[in-house]
């Protein structure tokens, strides 16, 4: 009844197939496992090529965190699709059985289990931490009152045919936002999300300065989304610096923060990196949003 589906890229998820191939043949579940490797070292493959009791698929050539998601449409026997990310932990002894004892009958729809991050980090992984436990790691009663907003990738199912009706939008090939998108055209087609306790525990913690990098890159994949008319309205609406960002631009405070961009953008990257700091680093996605932007995308 449901197809684990596992993108990896250059990580070993040995671990977490095993605890998931566990809990399938010891509670008789209706699941498979399907992993596709994004074209990931030599190492990477001889490590889960050899995995009994999962599906293995090798892309030649990397296609990226969207498309490679698409393809497990290919690939896949059942009718809801269960995607984790490889660098996930499972959190629950009954992990998958919660999710099957989650799904109404004849269910055309979403379930998120959440996402919870280690109690203790290296001094030079605090950003990426602090960022996740403050901003990502919602507690049910939140995620339940906000069901597309707290929408995440990292652990969800999700009924198939609205996958093939909404799939990930292959044109954004780098890290960032993909989450945001189909969480908007989610509640814009009236599409159910529901939330549960089941949380995947989230072990890849990156280091300031790789988690700055990828900021960078998401604030990127953003810009690219709002120069959409189909999608910027909603954004705004959606993303809060976002809506930040367009209220310096309707009040034309935007003028003032691009004249000083060039110093503070610097700045506010160096306080993030320094001193872990999560307002610097969301001060610096502001600034960062800013220098991206396109003038008449605002319009």
């Amino acid at each position: 009844m449901i197809s684990i589906c596992i993108p990896v890229y250059n990580f070993d998820c040995s671990a977490l197939i095993f605890s998931l191939t566990k809990q399938i043949a010891h509670n008789q579940l209706p699941a498979e496992i399907v992993l596709i490797d994004d074209a990931s070292e030599e190492h990477f493959r001889t490590i889960h090529s050899v995995i009994p009791q999962i599906k293995y698929i090798q892309l030649a050539q990397n296609v990226g965190r969207a498309r490679i998601r698409n393809l497990f449409l290919q690939h896949t026997q059942f009718p809801y699709l269960l995607f984790l990310d490889c660098d996930g932990a499972v959190n629950h002894p009954n992990f998958i059985k919660n999710y099957l004892q989650s799904i109404p009958p004849n269910f055309k729809g979403v379930i998120c289990g959440g996402r919870v991050y280690p109690n203790f980090v290296h001094e030079s992984k605090k950003l990426h931490w602090k960022y996740g436990v403050n901003f990502e790691s919602k507690n049910l009663k939140y995620r339940t009152l906000h069901p597309y907003l707290c929408f995440m990738t990292n652990n969800f199912l999700i009924e198939k045919s609205i996958l093939h009706q909404f799939p990930f939008n292959e044109n954004l090939v780098q890290y960032g936002h993909e989450d945001t998108l189909l969480g908007i055209q989610l509640k814009q087609n009236n599409i159910p999300v529901i939330h549960i306790a089941n949380e995947i525990l989230n072990l890849d913690i990156e280091t300031n300065e790789s988690y700055l990098q990828k900021t960078k890159l998401a604030v990127q994949n953003l810009v690219f989304l709002m120069q959409n008319s189909n999608y910027k309205k909603a954004i705004v609406q959606h993303v809060k610096m976002a809506k930040v960002g367009y209220f310096l631009y309707r009040y034309k405070i935007i003028l003032f923060v691009r004249f000083f961009n060039p110093i503070l953008l610097p700045i506010s990257y160096f306080i993030a990196k320094k001193f872990s700091s999560t307002f610097a680093l969301n001060i610096f996605k502001l600034l960062f949003w800013v220098k991206c932007m396109p003038k008449k995308a605002l319009d």
